[in-house]
């Protein structure tokens, strides 16, 4: 059962999974684990999801899947009374050729932004920015994947914010 930010974070789920691409192959996964590790270029966070509530394993680029994403709930929450402002970052890895074949590369990346946007911004109190490119997931450190090489994956991600009850 999902406490705190985690009931909004399936709620988000359950709107992309029954909004968008759906006969395409999907892994909308829940909050991630932020497993720091020190590479060469700096600390990193290795982003890893619960399998079955106690094991956990790396999100990776797979070229068989047509769209990914994860939640990042950022470590640091202002506190404003009783509420929680939480950051959380939208991530996505998705297959434009494959989700919108029909459009130009420049089309399909302003109508995936607009498709996530309008599902994200009805279910958080705000969103912040956007950032694509490797950039949106410089912060992450995947085993053996190069993020200057993430063809034919499109990479972005919204920064919500959202205010919760602490209970």
């Amino acid at each position: 059962m999902s406490k705190g930010i985690d009931i909004l974070i399936d709620s988000v789920i359950s709107d992309l999974t029954s909004r968008l691409w759906t006969s395409n192959i999907r892994l909308f996964y829940g909050r991630i684990f932020r497993n720091e590790v020190l590479t060469e270029n700096g600390l990193r966070i290795v982003p890893e999801v619960s399998i079955n509530g106690r094991n956990y394993k790396e999100t990776l680029k797979d070229n068989t899947i047509d769209s990914q994403c994860f939640f990042d709930v950022l470590p640091e929450s202002e506190q404003i009374g009783m509420m929680e402002k939480n950051t959380v970052r939208v991530m996505f890895m998705v297959n434009l050729d494959k989700l919108y074949p029909d459009l130009t590369r420049t089309e399909a990346t302003e109508t995936v932004r607009k498709d996530v946007l309008n599902i994200i911004s009805s279910n958080f109190d705000g969103v912040e920015r956007f950032i694509a490119g490797r950039t949106a997931f410089s912060d992450y450190y995947f085993e053996g994947v190069d993020l200057a090489d993430m063809s034919p994956h499109y990479l972005f991600r919204y920064d919500c914010i959202s205010y919760n009850t602490i209970c």
